[in-house]
């Protein structure tokens, strides 16, 4: 799904390929459950979950280049900007969860969590100001992730339990 939308964005049509955006999220989670179900693993998994976050980006930098048009190429920096946050993110999501054993913060930004910004701002018709809050969105969620891993190194250097 997230593959059939981008066509619709290069060509300007956001709202058929918010919809599969927002689509590809709950069938991914059913397949996932589905394979729970039978008590076995979904195969690739993983590669289908990294094949949707580069889709979904692929979304992104599409949708941020129909808006920006000739002049505005800022758009397409707060695009790439969003995608490193999340890249960044990832990275220290998975060293917090090695090193400290504290649940997660489910109010972090998520691939899902950034596509169901949207709906809302393209309900205004206000595109621009959706890739404003998923950047902004992206980035605090960085920025927390890190400082708490800060917290948590910090700790184990001065030999107490985070």
């Amino acid at each position: 799904l997230a593959l059939m939308a981008l066509p619709f964005v290069a060509t300007r049509l956001f709202w058929p390929a918010l919809v599969l955006l927002l689509a590809s999220g709950p069938v991914a989670s059913i397949a996932r459950r589905l394979a729970d179900v039978r008590i076995t693993r979904l195969r690739h998994d993983l590669g289908l979950a990294y094949t949707r976050t580069g889709l979904a980006s692929a979304a992104l930098l599409t949708g941020a280049w129909r808006i920006a048009g000739f002049a505005e190429w800022g758009w397409i920096l707060l695009a790439a900007l969003t995608i490193a946050a999340m890249n960044a993110l990832a990275i220290e999501s998975r060293m917090a969860r090695q090193l400290d054993s504290r649940p997660a913060r489910p109010w972090l930004a998520t691939v899902d969590g950034l596509i169901w910004i949207f709906p809302l701002f393209a309900i205004l018709d206000a595109w621009r100001a959706g890739m404003v809050a998923a950047a902004l969105y992206a980035v605090a969620s960085f920025g927390i992730t890190q400082r708490r891993l800060h917290q948590v190194i910090a700790a184990r250097i001065h030999g107490k339990q985070a």
